[in-house]
């Protein structure tokens, strides 16, 4: 136990260092990070809120127990919030509760979203021979709450995709470079994913692009210059 926390401390601080490093060279890009189960604590959230940066932690069982607390007491409550769908072999089974208050150092809170994944798949038992099932848990804590109340893209269409790419421009205030790809990667999961045809004439708000001013010098400046040339021209 005493290594594993010391090793959280170290992960910790090494964060801290990145963290500042990367909000200072990229102030306004959109970032997303995506941590192991070393990570889910309340000054890492706290960071990555200071930032404006969303997060997706994975969540170990026996880590923040008055979020799994919550967590098995609300889930009962919201049976809605399920999602089920076969991936390769697996049968996949999701779940989630959103709006989890954690409490850290006394008086600090953060407001958490966790998501379960349970999977079990058949596998053929290397020693019997015989067909076993397999089952797994996974779980996270996140930021953000996904666009769109969770719905599967194949159950939406054009006002769906209008919309999220208007909340971009408008409530994100993201990039237009950013926008587009949003837009590509809408695109890549209609034809690769769900492999269908994306609908046409998506008429979204769009991002502005920035007005790049030019570089003019003063007239000091220029004299300046002038001043320190040679020769008839």
């Amino acid at each position: 136990m005493i290594l594993i926390q010391t090793k959280q401390d170290c992960e910790l601080k090494a964060f801290k260092r990145l963290a500042r490093r990367l909000k200072s060279a990229f102030k306004r890009l959109p970032v997303m990070v995506l941590l192991d189960g070393l990570y889910p604590n309340g000054p890492v959230m706290e960071i990555c809120r200071k930032n404006n940066w969303d997060f997706m932690i994975v969540l170990q069982n026996k880590s923040l127990p008055s979020v799994w607390e919550e967590y098995e007491g609300l889930k009962k409550l919201l049976p809605e919030n399920c999602y089920r769908r076969k991936c390769s072999n697996r049968k996949q089974h999701f779940k989630w509760v959103n709006d989890i208050e954690y409490y850290y150092d006394v008086f600090k809170k953060q407001i958490v979203h966790v998501v379960v994944c349970e999977e079990n798949w058949k596998k053929v038992d290397k020693d019997t021979g015989e067909i076993i099932t397999k089952t797994s848990r996974h779980a996270w804590i996140k930021r953000f709450i996904l666009f769109h109340d969770k719905r599967h893209p194949d159950e939406m269409g054009k006002p769906e995709i209008e919309a999220f790419l208007t909340h971009l421009a408008v409530n994100r205030n993201v990039a237009a470079s950013t926008q587009n790809q949003a837009f590509n990667a809408i695109l890549f999961l209609y034809n690769h994913v769900l492999d269908k045809d994306m609908p046409q004439g998506i008429n979204a708000l769009r991002s502005k692009k920035p007005v790049r001013v030019p570089t003019v010098m003063t007239r000091v400046e220029i004299l300046n210059l002038i001043g320190v040339m040679r020769g008839t021209h």
